[in-house]
């Protein structure tokens, strides 16, 4: 009886509509994130290393890889994580910018302060940004951009 309990429980827990929105936001972040990472050590490594050096080049590749990001994560959250059919598209698009910059400019303070005061390596700093940066990210658009 008590293991039936236990499965309702889950059961339910999977079906709230918060907990399913939150683990295909973390779905959609995970792959965008893989996308984030990509850009940036494309960007740092090879595209732009010639143009900056330094904690130049590593804030800018960081800043290029988040915009491709974003993108990525606007277009699948609209699609699955919050289904939004809202027909003002320029607004939603616009909510989510504003959102996606306002988590740039912490992801890269994060990212600086990691990279260039403790000094650790670039992986760990987009891994810190990243995973601070997760959660404002997920409030901010189910409460604000794509809000039914």
């Amino acid at each position: 009886m008590e293991e039936q309990n236990k499965e309702a429980s889950v059961a339910s827990i999977v079906k709230n509509k918060s907990v399913s929105q939150f683990v295909k936001f973390a779905i959609v972040g995970g792959g965008a994130t893989v996308v984030d990472y990509l850009v940036f050590f494309l960007f740092s490594r090879i595209l732009i290393t010639g143009l900056f050096s330094g904690q130049t080049l590593k804030q800018v590749s960081k800043s290029l890889s988040f915009i491709v990001s974003a993108a990525v994560n606007y277009y699948f959250n609209r699609q699955w994580t919050f289904k939004s059919h809202d027909k003002n598209v320029a607004t939603q698009t616009l909510k989510f910018y504003v959102v996606a910059t306002v988590s740039l400019v912490f992801n890269n303070f994060i990212f600086y302060v990691v990279t260039s005061v403790f000094g650790w390596a670039d992986i760990w700093g987009l891994i810190c940004a990243t995973g601070i940066m997760f959660f404002w990210n997920f409030f901010m658009n189910r409460a604000w951009t794509f809000k039914k």
